[in-house]
């Protein structure tokens, strides 16, 4: 800027306000050679300090992504997770439902008896049966540990009503009969969970090596528990059916919590799941269609209008409405791919997580072209493009100054894009839409239809279902750390002094988001588990995007130098890329599996179970409704939120007095360390402050009732 572009344009812009005459153009005509010297300095500048930038983000990048893998491992070795105890065996057959016989079978293929299994069962034909029954027993485990009165939960008298009724116990136990039709079958899966995480080692070394390659596959996440997952181990155990038939069984590796599995999804092949995809996909870029011909199409046509009537661009306050809109049809839009992503038949949740990084994320990018698009090629003149694709040096120096006088207008038209509608306002916007409203609107609408004389009474479960509040979404967060980055890079291909402007306001962004986002996970949004990391390392190969577009502004800017073919420009960007994924995939290697540390030390799964509340039996909802009907032990269904119903459960309470009474610090147990260990910042959640404006109108409304002549107090 300092050697003289800023002054060429700083000129043709006082001749654009009228402040020269004519005679001001005829000199700039005639500075045709310190037009297009300042110009070319700016370029050769602008390529080799791109490309210097790019080196300097390329280190930086892999220092980042090292440091997440080192803060991951330590993580897991500070944090045992019930997935260092666990292995998949696959390939049983849809017969192979009696546990104990499963049970029988793995000690003595593991030599060892202290073994627990979890068998996986496909009802995806009860799908909705099973969910129903669920919720019966997690109500009256509810009303069990005081949660809320049985009145409430909807029994007549007392307890009477609440729970699984004897029919409904028959039923189940029905399911187990095999000779009858419409009996379970097995999911093709069995999880068998060892005590300490030695034990699986152990059982791991009586098993051949794998070879180099099957060493090579075994970095890969497991598609838990579909047969395209690679082997961890090489496995000579086969299962004998009940007619005498020979199944090999495979023995993999778990990566993932028990609540992050999908159990609903259990049994789909990979045939199917691939189909589901596909659909999904279909409904992706149907979503796309419709956002274009319904929001983008008429934006297209207001700009064109306004530009053949008023003579330039909406900017400033318009633009920042146009985003607004484009912005809040893209959370619509975003919560329809969260639809989509949990009806594919993903058999993990951070599976869904990566569907919604990818559909969304392209989503909001080229939604973003498209703001971009309207504001530069509506001119009244030639294609405005050209200004950015011939080479220095061609064409007279009014050229010069056009190219000038475009780039000028098309930076400022992107800045106007991004500042605050992009960068601030979607992500301002977000607590209203995804949190006040709803809860707003919901509140509203059970208060206005249950007060009806022909509609049932409000239950505690339903009130509390519909007053959940919007479950923490990594897909979604990632998108601006990838998307913003890309969109604020465009600017690199302009000559404008608002550059540093853009790049300015998106380190404000970084910073916005830094609280922006702890407020949003730890005050408003729901519990979720991410108990892997891929999620974080699709994240990290996307980077590669953004970043690779630095190297793609040093190719063009010395394009238009040296009069080379604009080609390279996208063949820089598809090397920087691919140096950055093979580099990261190669040195890196950022996933991380909770399997690597192997040491007696470690505590049992029984020590970690207790803390976590959740297992691998009371996360299985057919093993659950199971125990209530066949077993002598009924096992508390696990739900996110309710982790007291654990803390009744007798077979708990044991486990916690052992450990209590063993000591050793941090794995002795929560209650009388939950002060100490835990200090939140005392953050009012998005509830409260929806409650106190809704208290405040109660309060007054009753003292404006009691304070009416001829009204009596109505009673809380």
């Amino acid at each position: 800027m300092r050697t003289g572009l800023d002054h060429a344009s700083h000129l043709l812009w006082e001749e654009i306000d009228g402040k020269h005459g004519a005679m001001t153009l005829c000199g700039l005509n005639s500075q045709q050679n310190h037009l297009g010297s300042a110009a070319q300095d700016f370029a050769r500048r602008a390529a080799l300090g791109f490309f210097l930038l790019w080196l300097l983000g390329l280190l930086l990048s892999f220092w980042h992504a090292l440091r997440q893998k080192r803060v991951a491992q330590n993580f897991h070795r500070r944090h045992p997770s019930l997935a260092e105890f666990a292995l998949n065996l696959e390939g049983f057959p849809a017969s192979a439902t009696d546990e104990e016989q499963i049970l029988q079978f793995v000690r003595q293929a593991f030599g060892l008896e202290d073994v627990q299994v979890s068998v996986c069962y496909d009802y995806r034909d009860r799908r909705e049966r099973v969910r129903e029954l669920w919720e019966k027993v997690l109500v009256d485990e509810d009303v069990a540990a005081g949660a809320y009165h049985p009145n409430l939960a909807g029994s007549v008298i007392g307890r009477r009503g609440l729970g699984l009724s004897e029919e409904e116990r028959d039923e189940v136990r029905r399911w187990l009969d095999r000779s009858k039709p419409g009996g379970l079958k097995n999911a093709g899966s069995v999880f068998v969970i060892f005590s300490h995480n030695y034990d699986l080692h152990t059982a791991e070394r009586q098993f051949p090596e794998p070879t180099a390659m099957q060493r090579l596959t075994r970095g890969k996440t497991p598609l838990l528990p579909h047969s395209l997952t690679p082997e961890f181990l090489l496995s000579p155990l086969h299962w004998v059916d009940d007619e005498g038939q020979m199944h090999r069984l495979t023995v993999r590796d778990v990566a993932c919590e028990p609540p992050e599995v999908a159990w609903e999804h259990l049994g789909l092949d990979v045939a199917s799941v691939s189909v589901r995809a596909a659909l999904a996909g279909v409904a992706v870029l149907v979503s796309f269609g419709v956002i274009a011909a319904v929001v983008f199409l008429p934006l297209a046509t207001y700009n064109i209008s306004y530009v053949s009537q008023a003579g330039s661009l909406p900017t400033g306050v318009m633009m920042s409405v146009m985003g607004i809109l484009v912005m809040t049809v893209n959370w619509m839009i975003g919560l329809l791919h969260i639809f989509v992503s949990s009806k594919v038949g993903f058999t993990r949740r951070d599976r869904e997580g990566l569907l919604i990084f990818k559909a969304f994320s392209t989503l909001c990018f080229f939604s973003f072209l498209f703001n971009v698009a309207i504001t530069i090629f509506p001119e009244s003149s030639a294609h405005p493009m050209r200004f950015l694709l011939h080479p220095f040096g061609e064409g007279r120096a009014i050229t010069s100054m056009q190219d000038i006088s475009f780039q000028v207008r098309a930076s400022v038209h992107l800045f106007h894009v991004l500042v605050p509608g992009s960068l601030f306002i979607g992500y301002l916007l977000f607590p209203l839409q995804g949190f006040v409203w709803p809860a707003v609107s919901t509140m509203s609408f059970l208060r206005f239809w249950h007060s009806r004389s022909f509609t049932a009474d409000l239950r505690a479960r339903e009130a509390e279902k519909a007053m959940e509040p919007l479950g923490m979404s990594l897909g979604h967060d990632y998108m601006g750390f990838v998307v913003q980055p890309l969109s604020c890079s465009l600017t690199l291909f302009f000559a404008s002094g608002v550059a540093w402007q853009t790049f300015g306001c998106l380190a404000l962004w970084s910073l916005f988001m830094m609280p922006f986002t702890r407020y949003m996970h730890l005050r408003a949004m729901r519990r979720s588990y991410f108990s892997t990391n891929r999620i974080d390392m699709d994240a990290l190969f996307a980077w590669g995007f953004p970043h690779s577009q630095v190297l793609a502004a040093s190719a063009f800017w010395a394009a238009r130098i040296y009069s080379w073919s604009l080609l390279v420009v996208p063949l820089a960007w598809l090397a920087g890329l691919a140096v950055y994924h093979v580099m990261l995939a190669l040195v890196v290697q950022p996933l991380v599996l909770p399997k690597d540390c192997c040491d007696s030390s470690r505590p049992s799964y029984d020590e970690v179970r207790t803390r976590r509340f959740y297992d691998w039996h009371n996360c299985n909802p057919v093993k659950v409704l199971l125990s209530h009907c066949v077993g002598s032990k009924p096992i508390p269904p696990f739900e996110i939120g309710k982790e007291y119903l654990q803390e009744n459960c007798l077979e708990w309470k044991e486990r916690a007095e052992k450990l209590r009474a063993r000591g050793g610090g941090l794995w002795s147990l929560p209650s009388e360390q939950v002060d100490s260990e835990i200090c939140p910042l005392m953050v009012p959640e998005v509830e409260d402050l929806l409650q106190r404006p809704v208290d405040w109108i109660g309060q007054a409304s009753r003292s404006f009732a009691q304070s009416s002549p001829g009204q009596a107090s109505v009673p809380d």
